[in-house]
């Protein structure tokens, strides 16, 4: 089973191959190469993962997780980096939280109530 992580990482494979490829001699240029590195993401090999960022996301919106219903936990691609898209309910307020999957930094954020 592929994940969302390792379909990234062997599509921007498929890509560079395509990019060497297209170079006619079998060498990519150097410009070729660092587009083609700049599409696979930069692994430290110190991922959080995903309870980590769910445990950011609820310090930041500054509630408790017994107190919230989630939603949604994805990992996904956005800017080039790899982050986790968490989405809860605590009281009437609906929290989209993204977390970037190698530094724990919150990079997007909103918390909206609804009646």
């Amino acid at each position: 089973m592929i994940n969302k992580k390792h379909y990234v990482i062997l599509a921007a494979g498929l890509l560079s191959a395509g990019a060497l490829s297209a170079c006619g001699s079998g060498k990519a240029t150097s410009a070729s190469q660092s587009t083609a590195s700049s599409l696979i993401p930069q692994s430290s090999g110190k991922e959080i993962g995903e309870e980590a960022a769910k445990k950011i996301a609820l310090e930041r919106a500054g509630v408790d997780e017994a107190s919230v219903t989630f939603i949604l936990t994805n990992l996904d691609m956005d800017d080039g980096r790899l982050e986790y898209d968490v989405e809860f309910y605590s009281d009437k307020t609906e929290y989209e939280i993204s977390v970037d999957d190698y530094t724990g930094d919150i990079t997007e954020f909103s918390g909206e109530t609804y009646r």
